[in-house]
C-alpha cells in the first residue's frame, strides 16, 4: 500500500535562489504592464529572448534578454507548434530589440556567460527593482 505520507524534497539553497532571482527578474520585465507585441494587459509572462538552457548562466537574469508578453503571444505565438507562426514572432521580437537598440548577436554573447554570484545578482535585482519604484 501506498502512503501520501513522504517527506517532501527540500529544494537546495542554490536552487531557491535562483527561483528568487527569476521571479524578481519576471517582475521586473513585466513592470511597464503590457504585452510588448500586441499591447495586451490579459495574463502577462515573462518571456527570455535567448533560450535559457539547463545550466545557469548571466542570460537567465538579463534584464535586455527579457521582454514582456501576453499569455496568447507566448503560447500560441512563440511556443507555437507551427514553425512558420513562430519565425513570424521572432521577426516581432527582433524589431522590439531593434526599437530598443539591443544587437541580439552582442545579447546572446553575454547570456552565455557563466560563473554567476547569484548573490549578488538578487541584490542587483532587487535594488533594481526599487529604484524602479520611485
Amino acid at each position: 500500500m501506498y502512503l501520501a505520507f513522504q517527506k517532501k524534497k527540500r529544494k537546495s539553497g542554490r536552487r531557491t535562489l535562483i527561483n528568487q532571482c527569476l521571479v524578481i527578474w519576471a517582475k521586473i520585465v513585466k513592470i511597464n504592464g503590457k504585452c510588448d507585441l500586441c499591447g495586451s494587459t490579459y495574463r502577462l509572462e515573462a518571456h527570455h529572448i535567448c533560450h535559457r538552457r539547463w545550466f545557469v548562466c548571466l542570460g537567465w537574469f538579463l534584464l535586455d534578454n527579457g521582454i514582456c508578453l501576453c499569455w496568447r503571444c507566448h503560447q500560441d505565438g512563440v511556443h507555437s507548434m507551427s514553425f512558420k507562426i513562430q519565425q513570424q514572432y521572432h521577426k516581432k521580437i527582433l524589431s522590439f530589440l531593434e526599437a530598443k537598440s539591443i544587437d541580439y548577436d552582442v545579447l546572446y554573447l553575454r547570456c552565455k556567460t557563466r560563473g554567476v554570484d547569484l548573490g549578488l545578482i538578487k541584490l542587483a535585482l532587487q535594488d533594481y527593482k526599487k529604484n524602479l519604484r520611485i
